[in-house]
């Protein structure tokens, strides 16, 4: 199974790495929350935004190829001295017949891939990577 990563930096949601006392930092809410609501315009559905150890991730359904489709979406960020590079890490969502017969596998020109990177690019955020890796 492959993941695609893109890496922007930005700005935004830099105040999410100032924390007190022993508390650890989760970056991404800020960028995760944004990502929801301008990715709503294009017909994404958020299913879910939750906590992860590493950042935030939410569960998102939009149609693909004709049919309705799931995806996870993970965000999480590493400091610099006035941006920050934020990750988007984006993986399929299939079932166990899918994953063995080898079907429904994420690739170049998926619908979600494509949105994001016109979200990026429309809200001057500028690619600074992007990647298939292997999960």
């Amino acid at each position: 199974m492959m993941n695609y990563i893109m890496t922007f930096n930005a700005a935004v949601g830099l105040e999410e790495f100032t924390v007190s006392g022993d508390e650890k930092a989760i970056p991404g809410k800020t960028v995760a929350n944004w990502l929801a609501e301008k990715l709503a315009v294009y017909g994404v559905v958020v299913e879910d935004l939750y906590e992860e150890d590493w950042g935030w991730e939410l569960r998102l359904d939009l149609l693909h190829d004709g049919q309705q489709q799931g995806y996870y979406l993970g965000v999480t960020g590493a400091e610099g001295s006035t941006t920050v590079e934020w990750r988007l890490m984006v993986t399929k969502q299939r079932s166990l017949l899918d994953r063995l017969a080898g079907h429904n596998v994420l690739q170049h020109g998926d619908t979600l891939i494509d949105t994001l990177q016109i979200l990026l690019r429309e809200n001057n955020h500028q690619l600074t990577d992007s990647h298939w890796q292997p999960e």
